[in-house]
């Protein structure tokens, strides 16, 4: 009875603390978004991973875009979404591609792998 009853409050406790989307889980995430999606406006092609509904697994983590705003080619915003959990994810031009760290938004985003930005995405897919 009480083991049981006890067993079974730890176990929810524990499912619900691994289904907490972590603060590197944010900042992958983020990454992803600053690898990918960069200098978009309205009007111009948008690669599928940065586009809103787009869903993305990173460290174990599933997301999915749930707003994309273009409002320039120099400032970019998002929401992302992973379990009950809603974050900002914000990337701008200041001499080079950039993204506020979505864990404190007053730093910016440090140690992202990089990759195909969406100028070279662009661009592939206009040449193709």
């Amino acid at each position: 009875g009480k083991r049981l009853a006890v067993a079974q409050i730890l176990g929810a406790f524990l499912c619900m603390a691994a289904s907490q989307v972590t603060d590197k889980q944010k900042q992958d995430a983020c990454c992803m978004i600053h690898d990918n999606c960069q200098g978009l406006q309205e009007g111009d092609p948008v690669p599928r991973e940065c586009k809103q509904g787009y869903k993305f697994r990173t460290d174990g983590m599933a997301f999915k875009i749930t707003d994309a705003v273009y409002e320039s080619p120099d400032n970019n915003m998002y929401n992302l979404t992973a379990v009950n959990t809603t974050f900002g994810c914000t990337c701008y031009d200041y001499g080079e591609w950039l993204c506020h760290d979505p864990v404190d938004f007053h730093k910016d985003l440090k140690g992202c792998p990089g990759g195909p930005t969406g100028e070279k995405k662009r661009a592939a897919c206009c040449v193709m």
